[in-house]
């Protein structure tokens, strides 16, 4: 029999075809690889762009007056690139509502995350957006009354007013005269009792209850760990009246020991042990004095005054002191509740609160 020649050359055809085969195969699993690849670097820095982002919003809610913005309440508008490694936020701050009735100013705070490091050449920068919504809190200090006294007040005269009732007429009025019993408050000279307000005069019990019903951090105060002040004296010396003539100048003034207030001011005047106000002075803000207060002559204080807060570092021999040395008002007092001014002094400790159920991760931008 012959053999069939019409196979020849079939071999060759079929290795072409085979490694073609194999060369599409190895190139799809490349792309495949690679796209797999290209799509878990794409959403590693999705998320790294939000955690950038989450990162400014953060550090401006917390950092804001470090970054350089200072005014209080914020400003209508503020911008500040915020560096973080692998990238940087873009922060912006807006006012939406202001103040209106007392009620606080809303603002919307946006943070635009942006990676600057791509994994893979070509791959455009990461982006992500995260918002919220806040609202500017004032400092807040607990007032028990226009004129607190741990320690007992002794009014000479029943001239002058000492009122509770918010000269602000913004909040709640509260006690005319907060003070323990024994003492109580004592008026001398006959006439009608001069404390006013809601009550006129508040019994806050015993020394010991009366120093945990004064909601303040006299320890942290006088150690210099709950607030920073802006004046120390010593070395520094009281502020001058030009300085007080800058009616946004609210500073915070420590006093370490006694002192005699020789010019009228504003803002939170603190002094570690006693206070002589002298005739003819006024105060706007808070005062807190570790000691006793003698004001002598016609005194204005439009704010609040506390004063025998050294009851509440506990020391015993400290308390014994202290509980003789009740507060003495002489002459014509105009002592006012006001709201205003508290906050005015307080507003330094001020800070964005954010408005819960506000943050949004998908925030429109254009």
């Amino acid at each position: 029999m012959r053999a069939v020649s019409n196979s020849r050359g079939f071999a060759l055809p079929m290795a072409i075809l085979v490694l073609a085969l194999l060369t599409i195969s190895t190139t799809a699993a490349l792309v495949i690889g690679s796209a797999e690849e290209r799509e878990i670097a794409n959403g590693r820095a999705q998320v790294d762009a939000f955690a950038l982002a989450q990162s400014g919003l953060e550090q401006f809610l917390i950092y804001r007056s470090s970054l350089g913005f200072t005014n209080t309440p914020p400003a209508t508008f503020e911008y500040v690139r915020i560096d973080v490694p692998g990238g940087y936020a873009d922060v912006t701050l807006e006012l939406v509502r202001p103040s209106v009735s007392g009620s606080p100013a809303v603002y919307v705070i946006r943070s635009l995350g942006v990676r600057t490091d791509p994994s893979l050449p070509g791959t455009p920068q990461a982006e992500h957006t995260v918002a919220l919504y806040a609202r500017w809190q004032s400092g807040t200090m607990t007032i028990n009354a226009a004129f607190t006294s741990l320690t007992g007040l002794r009014k000479a005269g029943s001239s002058g007013t000492i009122t509770g009732e918010d000269e602000c007429a913004l909040q709640p009025d509260v006690s005319g005269v907060s003070v323990p019993t024994p003492p109580g408050y004592t008026q001398s000279g006959g006439g009608g009792s001069v404390p006013t307000g809601s009550p006129p005069i508040e019994d806050m019990g015993g020394f010991q209850e009366a120093a945990d019903s004064a909601f303040i951090d006299w320890e942290g105060i006088v150690n210099g760990t709950a607030l920073t002040p802006d004046v120390t004296i010593p070395p520094e010396s009281f502020p001058s009246s030009a300085a007080f003539a800058n009616s946004g100048f609210w500073p915070v003034i420590l006093v370490n020991g006694n002192h005699t207030l020789i010019r009228s001011g504003r803002g939170i005047l603190i002094v570690t042990q006693n206070l002589t106000i002298l005739g003819g002075r006024t105060w706007e803000g808070i005062i807190l004095v570790g000691g006793a207060i003698t004001g002598n002559g016609l005194n204005g204080i439009y704010g609040a005054i506390m004063s025998g807060l050294n009851i509440k570092l506990g020391d015993a021999a400290l308390l014994a002191v202290s509980i003789g040395m009740s507060s003495l008002a002489q002459g014509t007092k105009d002592i006012h509740y006001n709201s205003c001014h508290i906050a005015d002094a307080l507003s330094g400790f001020g800070g964005l609160a954010p408005y819960p159920n506000t943050w949004s991760d998908n925030w429109a931008t254009y």
